[in-house]
This record gives structure tokens, C-alpha cells and sequence, in this order.
């Protein structure tokens, strides 16, 4: 199965070096559950290939929907956690302009109860991988993206859309 990424709102939640000399093996700590936790049961994820070839797409169609290039950290965890955690895993739009990237690889952890997402987070803390794109790689992400027709700078949020314009303008 695939990879999943799922968009992290803090990445202090999920600093294993803060928290190491505490924590059970195999545990997470509490507040990384706030990334995993949505009102209706549902949390989204992207599929990434294993290969990560998608990857630099899937970032930047998040990133599409975003006020701001800001960081955007994320983790990466095997898709097999959301059978073991008993949660399923639903094909659904997402919400990013790049409407190829929403129907290909968005996708809803449906059915995530307190301790299915307890699971979930665990899983994706003891064997994903926590990683963060930087402004400056959004900002190339974002480019390349608009050059290739994945988005149209447009649909971009105005503040998103400024810094794409003034960065090309410099590179011009």
C-alpha cells in the first residue's frame, strides 16, 4: 500500500527529540493527536507513491490552498497503519486547485474513533517520517506547478499569489 501524508499544524507536536527521554517506545505524545482529529470522524491524507514521485505535486496542492508560502510540515506513514488502527480509507475530492492531484491521491480516514486516531497517531509517530518544506521550496513547488498547468495562478490565495509574482519577476 502506499504512503500517506498527512499535514501537520504543529510541528511541535511531533519533535520525537524533545519528548525521547520520557515516552514509552511505541507510544506518541498527546498533543499530535490534535493533527489526527477532525469533527466528523473524517481526517485528510494524500496518497504518495512509494517511490515519493508525487510528492513535490502532492505538497504543493496543499500548499495551493494555503493564505501564505509558509513552512508546511508534514509526516509520512505506511497506509497499512489505517487498517491496523481500524479506520478505512475513502477515495474523496480534495479541496487544492489542482483538481488532478485532488482525484488521484486525496483521500479521508473515515471512521476515526478516540482510539483509532490514538493508534493512528502512534503509528504514524514510531514509524513515519517527519519531514518540512521550507517557504523557499514552496515557493519553487508552487512555480513549477503554475509552468506545468497543475494550477493557475489565479486560483492561488492573493497573499500566495503576490510572492509567486514577485519571485518570477526576480528571476526574470
Amino acid at each position: 500500500m502506499a504512503l500517506l501524508l498527512r499535514k501537520l499544524d504543529r510541528r511541535s507536536r511531533w519533535m520525537a527529540e524533545a519528548i525521547a527521554t520520557w515516552l514509552p517506545h511505541g507510544d506518541a505524545p498527546a498533543p499530535a493527536l490534535h493533527d489526527f482529529i477532525d469533527e466528523q470522524g473524517k481526517v485528510s491524507v494524500w496518497a504518495v507513491a512509494e517511490d515519493q514521485s508525487n510528492l513535490p505535486r502532492v505538497v504543493a496542492a496543499i500548499a495551493a490552498t494555503r493564505e501564505s508560502a509558509d513552512v508546511f510540515d508534514f509526516v509520512l506513514f505506511d497506509g497499512q497503519a489505517v487498517s491496523t488502527a481500524g479506520a478505512r480509507l475513502e477515495a474523496a475530492p480534495g479541496n487544492s486547485p489542482d483538481r488532478v492531484a485532488d482525484q488521484e491521491w486525496h483521500r479521508n480516514l473515515a471512521n476515526v474513533s478516540a482510539q483509532r486516531a490514538a493508534r493512528l497517531v502512534c503509528a504514524a509517530f514510531v514509524n513515519g517520517e517527519r519531514d518540512r518544506t521550507s517557504p523557499k521550496q514552496i515557493v519553487e513547488l508552487l512555480l513549477e506547478a503554475v509552468n506545468r498547468r497543475w494550477l493557475k495562478l489565479d486560483d492561488l490565495k492573493a497573499g500566495v499569489k503576490e510572492k509567486l509574482q514577485r519571485t518570477a519577476a526576480e528571476k526574470a
